[in-house]
């Protein structure tokens, strides 16, 4: 039995590799999720004020 430290914390952290991806899995999903609201309200935003200024006379804004 060796009493290296490096070769103790890889046992100890072993158990949480699972909990480890899943949190890094959610963290993923949730930027991704998080970006695409934020891309669908910019394209919305360009799309109402493309039509804003399709409808107001030229000069206006």
């Amino acid at each position: 039995m060796s009493s290296h430290p490096i070769s103790q914390s890889n046992s100890a952290s072993v158990p949480l590799k699972f909990p480890r991806l899943a949190s890094l899995f959610m963290a993923f999903a949730w930027a991704v999720i998080a970006g695409s609201v934020g891309l669908n309200a910019l394209i919305k935003s360009n799309q109402q004020q493309s039509a804003v200024r399709k409808i107001l006379p030229a000069g206006r804004l």
